[in-house]
């Protein structure tokens, strides 16, 4: 299994079928900086500008203020009475869960229009957009649920050995504190290969037509035979995709700051104005939260739909079709 074979043809891909990118879109929301995600970015740049030059000063708005997105509605919080603040705290930790919900249900249609025309592709044939959506259709459920039962055992396993560690803590005291970050490290790996099975589960649902439990088993034996194989891959995919959200988080970062620029004016003046209006409060910090997310998506419609194209190449890969030339010369065709 060549790599770089792997990478180019999912690069040829995501180039010629411009159709897939809507679905690569929606595929980006879940995982999208929102305006709350680097909002001091732009704070972190020029403080290090400013030691390089201990001469200037980066502007007062840049300096951790309080303009920070978070900051400010925390500041609207403690200028409410306490129930109300307590009432607009449940109504947007309750607005936030079903936008995620929904987030999610629009990578469960995204991912599996790409899959699929990537897939079609392969095979020879031009996507056309209704048979993209007709395929995100038909495949969205087995999406959307088939990360349930695998992280479900995982969280379960987590929260078992917690416990354990919870015990040997109240025993050991402060020897456990090493061993705790040990685990995390270890947790953040693990949870890392989980994510890279369940990806090689979705793909099965899609490329092969299986149903859930199919895909958990294909999932199962391509892990176990391919492992480092699969690993090797993934890693690049991952660091690739991991890499454009840190670009367009840092970019979103300086649209942070020009808001900075505009809570610097009329801080103290919206704090009273939004404290006085709670269901606009709710409304205006959700819409921000979607509307950054739907902005920086956009960007990153290509990558993911060349890192799910990429996904499509490796699971054919592990179950022996390389990709060939003819593969990626098939040109792109508008419905």
């Amino acid at each position: 299994m060549n790599v770089g074979k792997i990478l180019s043809a999912a690069w040829e891909i995501a180039r010629r079928q411009r159709s897939l990118w809507l679905f690569g879109y929606l595929a980006a929301l879940v995982g999208a900086p929102t305006e709350a995600t680097y909002p001091r970015g732009w704070a972190l740049l020029m403080k290090t500008l400013s030691r390089a030059n201990p001469g200037s000063r980066p502007p007062r708005f840049v300096q951790g203020g309080g303009w920070q997105p978070l900051d400010f509605w925390r500041g609207v919080l403690q200028a409410m009475p306490e129930h109300t603040a307590k009432a607009v705290g449940n109504a947007h930790t309750v607005s936030m869960l079903g936008v995620l919900l929904l987030f999610y249900a629009l990578f469960a249609l995204g991912a599996g229009g790409v899959l699929f025309g990537a897939a079609q592709h392969l095979r020879g044939e031009t996507p056309t957009r209704q048979h993209l959506w007709g395929a995100a259709r038909r495949f969205f459920w087995r999406l959307f649920f088939f990360p349930v039962p695998v992280v479900l055992i995982f969280v379960i396993a987590l929260a078992g050995l917690g416990m354990c560690l919870v015990g040997v803590a109240m025993q050991a005291g402060a020897v456990v504190a090493g061993l705790a970050l040990i685990l995390f490290g270890i947790v953040m790996v693990v949870s890392w290969l989980v994510g890279v099975y369940v990806q090689l589960g979705e793909t099965a649902v899609v490329v092969d037509d299986l149903s859930l439990w199919g895909a958990l088993g294909r999932a199962e034996t391509l892990w176990r035979k391919h492992f480092w194989r699969a690993a090797l891959v993934a890693l690049v995919l991952w660091l690739i995709q991991k890499i454009a959200w840190q670009v367009v988080g840092f970019v979103i970062s300086w649209g942070v700051a020009f808001l900075g620029v505009l809570l610097q004016f009329g801080g103290q003046t919206l704090v009273g104005w939004f404290a006085a209006h709670p269901a606009l409060t709710v409304v205006t910090s959700i819409g921000l939260a979607v509307g950054s997310k739907a902005l920086a998506a956009l960007p990153l419609a290509p990558v993911v739909t060349f890192t799910l194209a990429g996904w499509v190449l490796l699971y054919r890969a592990l179950s022996g079709f390389e990709p060939q030339p003819t593969e990626i010369s098939v040109p792109a065709q508008e419905a």
